[in-house]
């Protein structure tokens, strides 16, 4: 049996919307990684645990994940986990996946729509000490510990066969969920999902969050506005005067 870690994070829906919407959902990149990771065990035999860092109420991304087909999943949460930036967020996932052990292929998305820093996958690789490749696009095949995916190379793609363990990231974006059905998400619903902390995965506090953090967030703006619609009444020239006034207006504000 081949082992997959598969690191998710859960982000805001208004990232992916364009909305207020304040629900967790799975980051598009890490929901491509999945459906790839799932169509290698309909061929394969493949072991899937998804782990997260985040809040208590972001477990619905897990939850969603092994509706998907995981098999398994775990939520990191401290509030000394809180502010972390990428330096901190590896080695949190780093600590969890050697706690978790035994496990063959990491599998990243390349990026998250709310940090867009692309770094996870190369610092994880780092402290794992095991190989990265980035742009990933497909996995083929595995047989005898040995993997073969494609990746997208500066629009060249190429097929790697490579020894395992290794660390995927994706760079597929996705936002089409799997289809699934009332007893997947029953059966998901009804299995427990550990929440892991500090103490758990034997992690430094010095290390996490904001204190482990080599840079820090001094401000914050949303981008994401509320608007007030507005209905225009009347015939073709009244809309098309009134629309123009209204361009108008937001040109000098």
């Amino acid at each position: 049996m081949i082992k997959i870690i598969l690191c998710v994070k859960p982000v805001r829906e208004k990232y992916i919307k364009n909305n207020t919407d304040d629900k967790w959902c799975i980051n598009p990149y890490d929901l491509y990684a999945l459906k790839c990771a799932l169509s290698l065990k309909a061929i394969a035999n493949i072991h899937i645990t998804c782990i997260s860092m985040g809040p208590d109420e972001s477990i619905e991304t897990l939850i969603k994940c092994i509706t998907y087909g995981a098999d398994e999943a775990v939520l990191l949460s401290d509030h000394k986990f809180a502010r972390a930036d990428t330096f901190a967020t590896t080695y949190v996932l780093g600590k969890a996946i050697n706690y978790i052990g035994n496990y063959d292929l990491i599998v990243c998305g390349n990026r998250a729509v709310d940090g867009e820093t692309g770094q996870v996958p190369y610092g994880l690789a780092e402290r794992l000490d095991i190989l990265c490749v980035p742009c990933c696009k497909e996995l083929l095949s595995v047989k005898e510990k040995k993997l073969v995916f494609k990746r997208d190379a500066d629009n060249l793609i190429e097929t790697i066969e490579s020894t395992l363990p290794i660390v995927l990231s994706f760079s597929g974006f996705t936002v089409d969920e799997p289809k699934t059905n009332l007893r997947t998400i029953k059966n998901a619903r009804s299995k427990i999902i550990p929440v892991w902390n500090a103490i758990h995965i034997g992690a430094d506090i010095n290390l996490c969050g904001n204190l482990g953090s080599k840079t820090k967030v001094i401000d914050l703006e949303d981008a994401f506005p509320k608007r007030t619609p507005v209905v225009i009444d009347g015939n073709c020239e009244d809309i098309a005067y009134m629309i123009y006034e209204k361009i108008k207006e937001q040109e000098k504000s």
